[in-house]
């Protein structure tokens, strides 16, 4: 026996309800995700370039300290042993 108008009219709009609730819990997961939030709009910004380059040459600088540091350390161990350089 088939299900009367009514019921199949509940059905429907019970299934579009489940389709519009997975895209709002979609929607507010994305929302809620910022590290992907703050990478999308870096990608987006026209500024990119210049951020990007301004932290590329952050991390450089940071790598070269370290390496000079580390050549004076040396230096510095050499001296106090009295070895040539």
């Amino acid at each position: 026996m088939p299900d009367p108008p009514e019921v199949r009219l509940l059905r429907d709009e019970i299934e579009s309800t489940r389709v519009e609730l997975a895209r709002t819990v979609e929607a507010l997961a994305g929302r809620m995700d910022v590290k992907s939030r703050a990478f999308r709009s870096l990608a987006a910004s026209p500024l990119r370039s210049a951020v990007l380059a301004g932290a590329l040459t952050g991390v450089l600088a940071l790598v070269v300290e370290r390496i000079l540091a580390r050549r004076g350390a040396r230096r510095d161990d050499r001296a106090r042993r009295g070895d040539q350089p």
